[in-house]
């Protein structure tokens, strides 16, 4: 937790990151956020343009998503867009999951990480 940003970004680039799930990247990023950006409207800029990024949202749970959508740290806005964007990622095909996941090689948003459960998969 005392990480500087630039440190939580390096930690969160990374692929190998060993973590639970992408939720827990989620509640520690919030839980980071509040801890060094306590006033609503920085913490909502630091979520929006550099954070948020970093949270691999396609790779969340559902219920998370969900969660998401009513936290009052992100703007509406973006919240709605994130959340969208992850549930018609899960929609697709495991073989256009792992096409997207070849062409967003830049933002890494459908690249797993070194995840403890790995993320539930649709089938048509």
């Amino acid at each position: 937790m005392n990480l500087p940003l630039a440190g939580i970004e390096a930690i969160l680039l990374r692929d190998e990151l060993q973590v639970a799930s992408e939720d827990a990247v989620y509640d520690f990023v919030l839980k980071w956020a509040r801890a060094h950006y306590p006033k609503l409207e920085d913490r909502r800029e630091i979520l929006k343009s550099s954070l948020g990024r970093l949270i691999r949202f396609p790779l969340m749970t559902c219920r998370k998503l969900r969660k998401v959508l009513a936290c009052n740290e992100l703007d509406h806005e973006t919240a709605a867009k994130v959340v969208m964007d992850a549930l018609f990622f899960k929609s697709e095909t495991l073989h256009r999951q792992r096409a997207l996941a070849l062409e967003d090689f830049i933002n890494r948003r459908f690249v797993e990480r070194a995840y403890k459960y790995r993320p539930v998969r649709v089938v048509e």
